[in-house]
């Protein structure tokens, strides 16, 4: 079995004392917050690309209504790396996984 790679971020004993599962966790904060990053920064270029086109081509701001309801998902999207809403949290998700390994092992779909 091939051995995980260590991230150079993380020492040897840090990642030592840390469960499968931690690790896993981690992983995939790191990942959500990539992409929301990622998601902030083509929000503020493609606006500015639109403000630009806005001001050339003249007539009314029609720039501002993209950039309001993509400001809504990009805030959502923020809430949800960020965890500031834990609406749908580990403990939910457990919860649900429980749910429904129960369901499977009676027979239930």
């Amino acid at each position: 079995m091939e051995e995980a790679r260590q991230h150079p971020a993380i020492s040897g004993s840090a990642e030592n004392e840390a469960s499968p599962e931690a690790r896993e966790a981690a992983r995939l904060r790191v990942v959500a917050l990539q992409a929301f990053y990622v998601h902030a920064a083509l929000y503020v270029v493609a606006n500015v690309v639109m403000f630009t086109v806005n001001l050339v081509m003249g007539g009314p701001s029609w720039f501002l209504w993209p950039l309001l309801f993509w400001a809504a998902g990009l805030a959502i999207h923020a809430a949800e790396a960020y965890r500031l809403f834990p609406l749908f949290g580990t403990a939910w998700e457990t919860r649900l996984m429980r749910r429904l390994l129960d369901d499977e092992s009676r027979g239930r779909r």
